[in-house]
């Protein structure tokens, strides 16, 4: 969803329902929850999201229902207007994640599904690279981690590219795993995590994060599925 749509709300509205939906979901059982915010332009929308998210965290401590008062609250990067302003919003963020699938499509004004000109879609336009790196640096000079999720993320054709870049964090299918790991500078371990949690790969710095599609709990077997 926009942020700018849940930002029409006069008050906390949709993201209260949401922050609310934390409460009891077997998600914080299995990994840290973090909130991140999509489709952002500018900070204006940042600043108004974090006072409803501190709005919503009010209502639930008048409630008496728990949460994480400190929880991490980033941010998608997904139109060249946010890319261009990743210094402003990394000084707002804790976190930061490149989305390249919409990335590159705003950026060269074209769509990957449409057949008269995805031949257009490429990833490593210099305009497309000048933006990644721009968010990666300003990551780096905030202090603040960056992730890249999208199809590039997982193509084993750009990671030495974007290792270059700086980046240090991936987020891809399972599938694309095995490829991925194979050319980064060392075999990859896994990291100390739960069992049936989101999975995490590290290799001199490198992670790579496995998505993961969370089933609803059932009484027979185990509620959660590899996808």
């Amino acid at each position: 969803m926009d942020v700018d749509l849940v930002l029409l709300e006069p008050v906390a509205g949709g993201l209260r329902v949401g922050a609310e939906a934390f409460r009891g979901a077997p998600i914080l059982a299995l990994a840290p929850v973090r909130i991140m915010l999509p489709m952002l332009t500018n900070v204006w929308e940042i600043e108004q999201a974090v006072r409803l998210i501190r709005q919503a965290m009010q209502h639930l401590q008048a409630d008496g229902i728990a949460y994480d008062s400190q929880i991490p609250i980033g941010g998608m990067i997904e139109v060249p207007a946010a890319a261009l302003s990743a210094r402003a919003f990394a000084t707002r963020l804790d976190f930061m994640s490149l989305g390249t699938n919409d990335l590159v499509q705003y950026t060269l004004a074209i769509d990957r599904v449409d057949d008269e000109v995805n031949y257009l879609y490429d990833p490593v336009h210099p305009a497309v690279l000048r933006l990644i790196h721009e968010v990666i640096a300003s990551g780096i000079a905030a202090g603040i981690p960056v992730s890249m999720c999208g199809e590039m993320a997982g193509d084993p054709r750009y990671v030495r590219l974007l290792l270059g870049l700086g980046l240090r964090e991936l987020s891809m299918q399972p599938r694309s795993l095995l490829e991925v790991a194979g050319i980064t500078p060392r075999p990859c371990t896994t990291m100390g995590i739960k069992p049936s949690a989101p999975i995490a790969w590290q290799s001199r710095g490198l992670t790579i994060l496995l998505r993961t599609r969370l089933q609803p709990a059932r009484t027979d077997s185990s509620s959660i599925r590899t996808g």
